[in-house]
């Protein structure tokens, strides 16, 4: 972890090495700056991230804003929770997903299904209605 924390913070760290470090082990959200932040990171890489057998690796596909719905689709049929409600969050997500995610068997999953602001207002109001709200 010694290792991981200081490439984070030498600006000079080459993006290779942050990939590298972030397949053989993800990142760790409690040590700031996550190496995904890292001025150096290829943003551009996230998406290989999604055929990452690790899933605290292939969750880091999620901080690609334009991932591409069938690359969420898989996401989405994770077995891992935390893979699906990172994807109930995401702000490229297709409302036909979303809507599948609302009715996920783990209960953070379909809250943030129903929080995210893609949701349909019409969808909205029956969770609302259904609820007694």
């Amino acid at each position: 972890m010694s290792v991981r924390r200081a490439a984070a913070h030498r600006p000079d760290t080459p993006p290779q090495v942050l990939l590298r470090l972030l397949r053989a082990h993800g990142d760790i959200s409690h040590i700031r700056p996550r190496l995904v932040d890292h001025p150096s990171f290829p943003r551009h890489a996230l998406r290989g991230f999604v055929e990452e057998q690790d899933p605290r690796v292939r969750v880091l596909a999620l901080k690609d804003p334009g991932l591409p719905p069938a690359e969420l689709r898989r996401l989405a049929a994770s077995a891992e929770s935390f893979l699906r409600a990172g994807t109930a969050r995401h702000p490229n997500i297709p409302t036909d997903l979303l809507e599948l995610l609302l009715t996920d068997p783990e209960p953070r999953v379909a809250d943030d299904a129903a929080a995210n602001p893609l949701l349909p207002r019409a969808q909205m109001d029956r969770i609302l209605a259904k609820a007694g709200l």
